[in-house]
């Protein structure tokens, strides 16, 4: 099919964009629009070029955000080669730099941000509607109602007002309005403390000449770190109704004094409590963290599934039944993540587990399914691959847990180490009983392995390692899965248990942020992080970016309830782009997976994990 338009843009101007292309199609542009456009099966990078090729007009809606986009500017670069006609919207006012203006700098722009861009949406369809040869009468341009409004509101509006550092009170007068502020922040608060203040609220009725009473602009979002205050528009029941109501899952409403909730879930009892213990910890640091949105404040659900299929099922009915539940940083295991995918499916609750890690996740063609942690299949061809290539090793064995997971995980490896070309000579899983585990060491002996494999639980696989030394195994390499890694490991095997190796998550790279979050954890909880899972800094970073994406989309309403558009949510949080966190720096492709990096591999020296690569 033959489209009009493709619209590019970032994936931060998401809301901006849906208001663009639901404008131009109700004035007959047909437009190509990712991720709409694309198929659940369709790779993303061949719908891209398809979607360019088959429209007439490339519209870039250029902003900061679009600015920075790789992604963006790779749309462009094809569409230029293919001499498509290129017609930038810009929604602010700014120039592009780099190779985004090297592209832009000689073409005709719309620019589109004074007053806002609203107001310039029957422009752009004029625009089109002559490059396309279809000319329209001005007249007859149909602006949705959401965006008419806005608009047509512009001169009511207090835009930004910007309240002082110091105590005191601020008496700002304005034509028919004022208000004041009494603010009491600290101006060196630093990324990562905790922040136990909000804003002062309060709505003032504006009173035109000739007009009925509308709802103002009210203190939101202390949200910057000078200490400036955001100003929240507020909408009206018109508004809001038509934007809750083309929204696929429609809005959450947050009452006043209720409070915007993010679940997690994982075991916080049993021999994997550490997991779930982990998750809820570093989950209500990123609370603690986080700054009140127009004087609701965040709120941590933290739930005990088990890690289980059947617990992870019975907990996501639980919290779908809350209606102020608006996106899951969890589960933390892929069981219990499977079987709660369906119910937040189909309730619009998006999810982004920092731990779980099977791939078959994300091939369940789910949209609200996203995961901070890359898949089993990627890790097991890390460790095949540098097995096989770096330590040049042709001959290995493999042993597992027993657990479905950790047999998947085992079998992946063996199909990637016969893949590049080595023999897995043994492929067996191990016992509770000390006995049996020695009798099939003495076997795998036999078949002289240069390496042994290993994917279970810590306590299991340094009993492995130490009965290696005691079963003509002591010069054959150990190599552990990630789940091992850690300090419970390494304190449970003897300095002399040979060379071993593991494929693990990246550590955080040091910074700011990270000192911050290591010495409050450790503060708070009389633990370092990374001690009981390796994922604490995964774990804040999962809740954060929910929130972050939370503020991204929220609107208030005149009744003074939050909205939140759900269907939105899910295709922000789908839409991360280069979100720098503690644990890594984050971007989402069209199956849900926003890990980029991989893992790394680390070798055990002087009773120490040192990286490899």
């Amino acid at each position: 099919m033959v489209h009009d338009v493709f619209v590019s843009y970032s994936g931060k101007d998401k809301i901006i964009a849906d208001s663009i292309v639901a404008a131009m199609e109700n004035n007959h542009v047909r437009c190509w629009y990712a991720p709409r456009d694309i198929q659940a099966s369709e790779d993303w990078g061949k719908a891209i070029t398809n979607g360019i090729l088959k429209s007439r007009v490339f519209l870039i809606i250029f902003s900061g955000n679009a600015n920075q986009s790789q992604r963006v500017l790779d749309e462009l670069n094809f569409a230029i080669s293919k001499e498509i006609i290129i017609l930038p919207f810009r929604i602010e006012n700014l120039e592009p730099d780099g190779a985004m203006g090297l592209h832009l700098s000689s073409r005709h722009w719309l620019d589109a941000y004074a007053p806002s861009w609203e107001s310039h949406i029957g422009k752009l369809i004029k625009n089109v509607s002559i490059i396309l040869e279809t000319s329209i009468d001005e007249q007859q341009i149909v602006v949705p109602a959401h965006i008419e409004k806005k608009y047509k509101q512009q001169p009511k509006k207090l835009t930004r007002i910007l309240a002082g550092i110091a105590v005191g009170v601020f008496l700002i007068t304005a034509g028919w309005y004022g208000w004041s502020l009494l603010n009491n922040r600290d101006s060196e608060n630093q990324e990562l403390s905790v922040i136990d203040t909000s804003p002062l609220q309060e709505s003032l009725a504006v009173q035109e000449p000739g007009t009925a009473t509308a709802t103002s602009t009210i203190p939101g979002s202390d949200d910057s770190s000078d200490g400036e205050v955001e100003f929240a528009e507020v909408y009206d029941s018109v508004f809001i109704q038509d934007l809750c109501s083309s929204d696929t899952y429609g809005c959450a409403k947050i009452e006043p004094g209720q409070t915007i909730k993010i679940g997690i879930s994982g075991p916080l009892t049993g021999e994997n409590a550490s997991w779930g213990i982990d998750a809820k910890q570093s989950g209500l640091l990123a609370i603690a963290d986080s700054v009140d949105l127009y004087g609701f404040s965040f709120e941590l659900i933290s739930k005990d599934d088990g890690g289980s299929a059947s617990g992870g099922a019975t907990i996501a009915k639980e919290l779908i039944a809350d209606p102020t539940i608006v996106g899951m940083a969890g589960h933390t295991f892929s069981d219990s993540s499977r079987a709660a995918i369906p119910f937040y499916e189909n309730t619009g609750i998006p999810m982004l587990s920092p731990s779980a890690s099977n791939p078959d996740l994300l091939e369940q063609s789910t949209m609200v399914y996203n995961q901070l942690v890359y898949t089993d299949k990627v890790e097991a061809f890390a460790a095949a691959n540098y097995i096989f290539d770096t330590l040049d090793f042709q001959k290995i064995a493999i042993l597992h847990g027993g657990y479905d997971y950790f047999t998947e995980l085992a079998t992946y490896v063996n199909s990637a180490f016969e893949a590049f070309g080595g023999e897995v000579v043994a492929f067996g899983e191990i016992s509770s009983n000390e006995t049996e585990n020695q009798l099939l060491l003495t076997d795998i002996a036999a078949v002289q392995p240069e390496l042994l494999y290993y994917c279970g639980f810590s306590q299991d696989g340094a009993m492995i390692v130490e009965l290696m030394k005691s079963n003509r195994l002591e010069d054959v390499v150990f190599f552990g899965y990630s789940g091992i890694y850690g300090d419970d490991f390494l304190n449970r095997v003897s300095e002399n248990a040979g060379e071993f190796y593991l494929a693990t998550l990246r550590e955080p790279r040091e910074s700011d942020a990270k000192e911050n979050f290591d010495a409050i954890y450790l503060n708070t909880y009389g633990i370092s992080p990374g001690i009981l899972t390796q994922y604490s800094w995964n774990y804040y970073d999962s809740t954060m970016i929910l929130i972050s994406k939370v503020k991204d989309i929220s609107v208030l309403g005149e009744d003074g309830a939050l909205y939140i558009p759900r269907g939105a949510l899910v295709t922000a949080v789908r839409n991360l782009e280069n979100y720098v966190g503690i644990s890594g720096t984050y971007t989402c492709n069209i199956m849900g997976s926003c890990n980029l990096e991989g893992p790394q591999i680390v070798k055990v020296l002087d009773g120490k994990y040192a990286p490899m690569d």
